[in-house]
């Protein structure tokens, strides 16, 4: 997932394409904390995680990470490794607190829906009914939209949110004169575009509607019922006990990370402080036990939903989370990056197992960690990797056929009549739209084969190829994702 420092890495300026494992910084081992269930149905190699994890943290340089595993709703694993400040060599813990970056929004959208319960607001209600000094071009946008990233505003620009700017307070008066400004880049729901101005929006919008802080809603509403009892809005000021530090690499040198205003560590778009203890109690709280949510309402968070025209992405997002597959496997899962840390969160319903990992580097890929740490739970839950391909000649024709049918072209030979009724016009204008940036000069490279159905399966960048052919050899389906 994007996050909110990808906006403003031109000012923070760290680097971590030159940096190897030789000028890697020596990490030490936190004593661990286990839990493992008799009644758990995964075991947990604890070994294989040490290793995966140890290797990451040498080649990204990574200071500290902190581990949780869930079944079910109940801890099987929980470790934390390195120091969560290398100045005093506190070591990183379980009970180590985190910046939640963008893994917060889920939070956001929990209030919202909680508010809509209450009867405080619709999804559907207009947003310039609650924002009545927004611009006219707001006129179609919906508190829906804005969760969703749907609703055409951009991101904070950059002359405002460049590393200059984040030092400056700005109270929510100040930051919404701003977001007026910035210009619609698309219609509402015709597109996505990730937006951390939309969340900080709804933020205020939970202010506007209750007459109370964000952050003591989230502690009411949320944070108290899930059990979550160290997690909080981030105080840059308070003494927060077990509270890491944050670091970045910049020039290859590893360096405490960038200041922030206190304001600008409160938005809603992903400015908490939780734990792996906590994220645990919160995927009970959210899956099983429905201790914040009820279950119906819950589920609406990971619901695709269809832009204006109809069309749907394959990955897309819904409120608050990233809604992917692999293998067949529907997965639920956010990244966060922001002031120096990198956080992920990852659940696959079907198989009831969800691993949050949470380090202290910015660009520490959390994301990474998270999946290979399934694979060693699971092999149909590991990311999708190059396999032996015996038809490359396949392979080839097939990467051929997509790059044109993403060029705009018309759906040529290669295609059978069912695929070229099913993929051309609106649904291949929408495959442009998401995923020929991501394909465009990419390698195909064979992941999956299926005999069975005749399937196979391409890696090309950031984007998983699934193709089927009929008993002709002929392209009979044709579904791109984003990469697991």
């Amino acid at each position: 997932m994007l996050n909110k420092i990808q906006k403003i890495s031109r000012h923070v300026k760290h680097n971590t394409s030159k940096i190897t494992a030789s000028v890697g910084l020596t990490i030490f081992l936190a004593v661990p904390l286990v839990s493992t269930p008799a009644a758990a149905s995964y075991e947990v190699n604890q070994a294989a995680i040490d290793a995966l994890v140890s290797k990451s943290m040498e080649e990204k340089r990574i200071p500290g990470v902190a581990i949780s595993v869930m079944h079910k709703g109940k801890m099987i694993f929980a470790k934390g490794y390195g120091y969560a400040n290398l100045e005093h060599k506190v070591k990183i813990m379980p009970k180590t607190l985190f910046q939640s970056a963008s893994v917060g929004k889920m939070f956001t959208s929990s209030l919202i829906l909680l508010l809509e319960q209450d009867g405080k607001l619709s999804l559907d209600d207009k947003i310039l009914k609650h924002f009545p000094n927004g611009p006219k071009t707001w006129e179609n946008i919906t508190v829906r939209n804005l969760m969703m990233h749907r609703s055409g505003i951009p991101d904070f620009a950059e002359d405002f949110f460049g590393e200059a700017g984040l030092r400056k307070d700005f109270n929510h008066d100040e930051l919404m004169s701003h977001i007026y400004t910035m210009p619609l880049i698309f219609a509402p729901n015709t597109q996505f575009s990730y937006s951390n101005a939309a969340y900080a929006m709804l933020g205020i919008l939970v202010e506007k509607l209750t007459g109370k802080p964000y952050g003591d809603m989230l502690n009411t509403r949320v944070f108290g019922p899930a059990g979550m009892k160290n997690s909080q809005v981030n105080d840059i000021h308070q003494i927060i006990p077990h509270r890491s530090q944050g670091y970045i690499i910049r020039d290859e040198k590893l360096l405490r990370d960038y200041y922030v205003s206190p304001t600008l560590s409160q938005t809603a778009d992903g400015s908490l402080l939780f734990n792996v203890l906590d994220m645990a109690a919160w995927d009970n709280a959210l899956f099983y036990a429905n201790s914040v949510l009820p279950a119906k309402t819950a589920s609406e968070m990971w619901k695709r939903r269809p832009f204006s025209d109809a069309t749907a992405q394959k990955s897309g997002y819904g409120y608050g989370w990233g809604i992917s597959e692999v293998r067949g496997h529907k997965v639920y899962s956010h990244s966060g990056g922001w002031q120096g840390f990198s956080t992920y969160y990852i659940h696959i319903p079907a198989k009831d197992l969800s691993v949050v990992v949470l380090a202290n580097l910015e660009g520490a890929n959390s994301g990474t960690i998270s999946k290979k740490i399934l694979g060693t739970l699971d092999s149909a839950l590991a990311s999708y990797l190059p396999i032996k391909d015996s038809k490359p000649e396949l392979t080839s024709a097939h990467q051929k056929a997509v790059t044109a049918y993403l060029a705009g072209d018309a759906l040529g030979k290669a295609f059978s009549k069912k695929a070229a009724k099913a993929l051309n016009g609106i649904n291949q204008k929408r495959a442009i739209t998401d995923f020929k940036p991501a394909v465009s000069q990419e390698k195909f490279e064979l992941v999956a084969v299926n005999s069975k159905n005749s399937s196979r399966s391409y890696k090309a960048g950031r984007v998983i190829a699934h193709i089927s052919t009929d008993k002709n050899g002929l392209i009979d389906s044709l579904e791109l994702q984003g990469r697991y």
